[in-house]
């Protein structure tokens, strides 16, 4: 019963999936209610717990599937190798999210600047 309804949410990467909603969440929520604001307290930690759970899932199936997709490429299925590349972009998007989610780097971090890089970015992929 314990890999079956404890180990198979971490395996399939339910976990993660399910922190990141609520991290997500959490963003456009009032904090009207004293729940909100409870969890909003505890969003940084939660993205880094859901980065960890990520981490973890891709390493365990990115030792045969990331490994076969730079070696051999050309013996995986479409859907393999499409989902390996989903997955490849999704952490090189995550794991700037994780480092910024701890407070010891947000401290350090000026809020105008990292704003006005991060409009100046997007608003270069537009023009």
């Amino acid at each position: 019963w314990f890999t079956k309804y404890i180990m198979d949410i971490f395996q399939r990467g339910i976990f993660s999936t399910v922190t990141f909603m609520i991290v997500m969440f959490l963003g456009v929520v009032t904090t009207h209610n004293k729940y909100t604001r409870k969890l909003m307290s505890i969003r940084g930690e939660m993205s880094i717990i859901g980065c960890f759970a990520a981490l973890c899932h891709n390493v365990a199936f990115g030792i045969r599937y990331f490994v076969e997709f730079f070696t051999n490429a050309s013996k995986m299925n479409v859907y393999t190798k499409t989902a390996t590349i989903i997955s490849l972009i999704l952490i090189a998007m995550m794991i700037p999210l994780m480092i910024t989610s701890f407070k010891c780097v947000r401290k350090k971090m000026k809020a105008k600047n990292f704003t006005r890089y991060i409009l100046k970015d997007i608003s270069k992929r537009y023009e």
